[in-house]
């Protein structure tokens, strides 16, 4: 097979396959989750001020576990980390349905720190035993698929949450999202995954310190990786103060309900999907650093045109471009990520980028309610916008893929692999 794409990958590759099916799972979950929790709590606070804190709550774990749950991942099988996350998130979450009061929106935010604590050992793990999983060159094209389960879930069940949500009560959507977790579980049971990390001794467990820094030194050495964090890193301070305002912007400039919301993630799934199908199919036509950072300025394009948006059918059709350039950024910055770490680096190489872009997420989140206020939220949307623009010029700038970065990875000997 000398290029991967989507079809082949899922025929031939059952291992991966199962992970996807698994991921499409949990990503519906997360879809139900994220929609009912922001839902609820504009509905009981109708404070800008909650919705920060229940972001920041949720950001807020990769910053304070993000550096040393790498060195955990690289030390543990990380199919059982994938697996016992999917089930300690499937029974946190019930903990939402005694949520009933503006009083009681402090059980969110207790919830989701810890739902995102565990997730910041999941999602090195699982970026970890994808290159595992699948052929080098089929690597863009199964990230791309990865994409995908977040697209299919945005499209499948993000219409569906928002009428779920409407008619029948956010409890019943939390209930639905443990159903998920519990799932994705099951099909991860399946999965098998070549052991490639050392078992844990006590004296490894002991030089957790020295393994962090080694992989904190790796980054730091290489120009590409380098190059990936800061460009994201700048997204993120664009992408963080959306995160915040997305609800209330749709509320209070056209009245957009739960119903609203979800057709709006819908539409910008199906923009996802449409992109996903495209990475998937030229992996060798564009090289990966022009395709990130081309993405990524599309990406702020599109914030921008939705901030100064006079209605909310505008809207749809601009998400469905936002939508279009998501994948292909994603995709492609993983793919880089994967190609020039090695196997017993990758869960620290992507908690210190995770963790490097989660200060700027936090940094926007916190200012972009006193922003709204201060300046309007359309305004926030249209200097994120711009804000994304710049981090695109940067990445094209700066991003490059010399040989030696593709090759030089596997030339570094690490105290793990020395010993």
């Amino acid at each position: 097979m000398t290029e991967g794409n989507f079809l082949t990958i899922l025929r031939q590759r059952r291992d991966f396959r199962l992970l996807w099916l698994g991921q499409i799972i949990a990503r519906l979950g997360d879809n139900f989750y994220w929609l009912a929790l922001l839902i609820t709590v504009n509905e009981l606070t109708g404070s800008t001020l909650a919705m920060g804190m229940t972001t920041i709550s949720l950001a807020l774990p990769q910053l304070l576990l993000g550096l040393p749950a790498g060195v955990f991942v690289d030390r543990f099988d990380r199919r059982k980390v994938m697996i016992a996350s999917d089930l300690l998130r499937g029974g946190l979450v019930l903990f939402c349905l005694l949520v009933g009061s503006r009083e009681q929106v402090w059980i969110f935010y207790l919830v989701g720190f810890l739902m995102s604590a565990i997730s910041v050992f999941f999602f090195p793990a699982r970026q970890a035993v994808t290159p595992l999983l699948v052929a080098e060159e089929e690597l863009l094209a199964a990230n791309a698929l990865l994409e995908t389960s977040r697209t299919l879930a945005m499209l499948l069940g993000a219409a569906a949450a928002g009428f779920l949500i409407a008619y029948a009560g956010a409890q019943v959507a939390f209930i639905l999202v443990s159903v998920a977790f519990l799932l994705s579980a099951a099909f991860l049971w399946a999965v098998r995954v070549p052991r490639t990390v050392k078992p844990v001794s006590a004296a490894s467990l002991a030089n957790l310190w020295a393994e962090l820094r080694q992989g904190l030194s790796f980054v730091r050495r290489s120009r590409l990786l380098t190059g990936v964090i800061i460009t994201f890193t700048v997204v993120m301070l664009g992408i963080g103060a959306i995160n915040v305002l997305w609800v209330p912007f749709m509320d209070r400039a056209f009245g957009v309900g739960p119903e609203g919301l979800g057709i709006a993630d819908s539409l910008q799934g199906l923009g996802m999907l449409v992109g996903s199908i495209v990475v998937g199919n030229v992996t060798g036509r564009f090289r990966r650093t022009r395709l990130l950072s081309g993405s990524i300025g599309l990406i702020g394009l599109t914030v921008v045109a939705v901030g100064l948006a006079p209605t909310f059918a505008i809207v749809l059709a601009i998400l469905f471009f936002v939508g279009l350039s998501l994948p292909s950024a994603n995709a492609a910055a993983t793919t880089l990520v994967q190609t020039v770490t090695p196997d017993e680096l990758m869960g620290r190489v992507n908690s210190a980028s995770g963790t490097v872009q989660q200060v700027a997420n936090l940094l926007s989140m916190a200012v972009a309610a006193t922003l709204g206020d201060l300046i309007g939220v359309r305004t926030v949307f249209v200097v994120c916008g711009l804000i994304m623009v710049l981090a695109g010029v940067m990445g094209w700038l700066m991003l490059r893929e010399p040989s030696e970065a593709l090759t030089g990875a596997a030339a570094v000997a690490t105290p793990a692999a020395s010993e």
